[in-house]
């Protein structure tokens, strides 16, 4: 498959009409509406913000519904973040209507799954960069031809690529939205409090999903507080409550940092409340080591043996939520450029000829009229791979 993926304002609604005809557009309404009439726990609304944007193109189709009955036209109130949705809209009705009935039903599945729907844009992502290349992409495992994502051609070479994603939870004890869930319920239940104070949660094992659990949580930090307390214990959940200055409002970015400044721990969750009369920062973390690193390394090790070993390949993998600026940690010699060297050190994975990782939040970039979307990545080659790959295929013009 050829295809442009760029994205024209006329083509908006065209493609936003192609989409709901073969996804269904009750489906999306029905979805979008279970989200709007999710219970708001407290003022941040952290967990409801975390669940609401687990699938961007429900972020993406919930505007277009919204701005539809406003009777407003779509194209014209768009954000960066739509526009790249817009994006994945075209494309994915372009592979729709090539794919068989069975591939159709996997590709449905796919986009509908908020759990792994992040992991599936990545791949689409993948195969618009070499779309864009000029290359010809074919989406193997929605055909039904092999166990790895994407083959990658022109006339010489075939590339098979397979696209791994690890979410922020990987490795851990904790997961996003029940830190999120927990957040949501002390803000709620702490609202009255006009104190400062910062909460310091240590989970024993898992820490799971159970409100009942949050509120009584809550109500123990409640006792403490008022009993002039420091530290207690909620089954699995070890508490340290820690005063904070008397003036200690935040309102910035920069004084959310300060703020969290003493109670930095590496792979911790955070949530932070402030106002006039209060300021509430609850840190949540594993007593448990993170094996963050091992979880990346397990499924690069499963993505090399998906792909066939009969051509030149590539290992790509997203991890969430990685700023910018913290690669440069991520560089270092026990980091990632150790676990790509384990990896490409075994004969067994000589027809991997690289590995590379990128993440989802670098900014776009907008040159006059044209926005650019692209991720910050870190790439390593295999120093002697079994099938030799011009590295011209990987950054040949348009």
């Amino acid at each position: 498959m050829r295809f442009n993926p760029d994205v024209y304002d006329a083509e908006v609604e065209r493609e936003f009409k192609r989409f709901f005809k073969w996804t269904g557009e009750e489906v999306w309404r029905k979805k979008t509406a279970k989200l709007k009439q999710l219970p708001r726990l407290s003022y941040v609304d952290a967990y409801r913000e975390y669940l609401h944007n687990r699938n961007p193109l429900t972020v993406c189709i919930e505007q277009y519904f919204d701005l539809s009955q406003q009777g407003k036209l779509v194209a014209r109130h768009l954000n960066n973040e739509i526009k790249k949705a817009c994006g994945y809209i075209k494309l994915l009705n372009c592979i729709a209507h090539e794919l068989s009935d069975g591939g159709l039903k996997r590709l449905r599945g796919n986009i509908a799954d908020d759990e792994s729907i992040k992991g599936f844009l990545f791949e689409i992502d993948i195969a618009i960069h070499f779309l864009k290349l000029g290359y010809d992409v074919r989406f193997i495992d929605l055909d039904g031809a092999g166990n790895y994502d994407l083959l990658v051609s022109d006339d010489k070479f075939e590339v098979e690529i397979e696209c791994k994603r690890k979410s922020m939870d990987a490795g851990r004890k904790i997961r996003k939205g029940d830190f999120y869930l927990l957040a949501d319920t002390l803000f709620g239940s702490l609202k009255d409090l006009r104190s400062r104070f910062a909460v310091l949660i240590t989970s024993e094992g898992r820490m799971g999903a159970d409100p009942s659990l949050y509120k009584l949580l809550a109500n123990t930090i409640n006792e403490v507080l008022v009993a002039g307390g420091n530290r207690a214990k909620v089954e699995n959940l070890k508490i340290t409550i820690q005063p904070l200055p008397a003036d200690r409002q935040i309102k910035t970015a920069d004084e959310f940092a300060n703020a969290l400044a003493p109670f930095d721990s590496s792979f911790a969750y955070y949530a932070v409340t402030s106002g006039p009369e209060h300021t509430m920062i609850i840190r949540c973390a594993s007593a448990d080591s993170n094996k963050v690193l091992d979880a990346i390394y397990d499924d690069l090790k499963k993505g090399a043996s998906q792909l066939t070993g009969t051509r030149p390949s590539l290992v790509s993998c997203f991890i969430e939520e990685i700023e910018d600026e913290s690669w440069d940690l991520l560089r270092s010699g026990s980091g990632l450029p150790s676990l790509a060297a384990r990896l490409l050190s075994s004969p067994s994975r000589g027809h991997v000829n690289l590995v590379a990782f990128s993440s989802d939040l670098t900014p776009p970039k907008e040159e006059g009229n044209t926005i650019s979307f692209a991720a910050t990545n870190l790439a390593f080659s295999n120093p002697d791979p079994k099938f030799l790959l011009p590295p011209s295929f990987l950054s040949r013009p348009a």
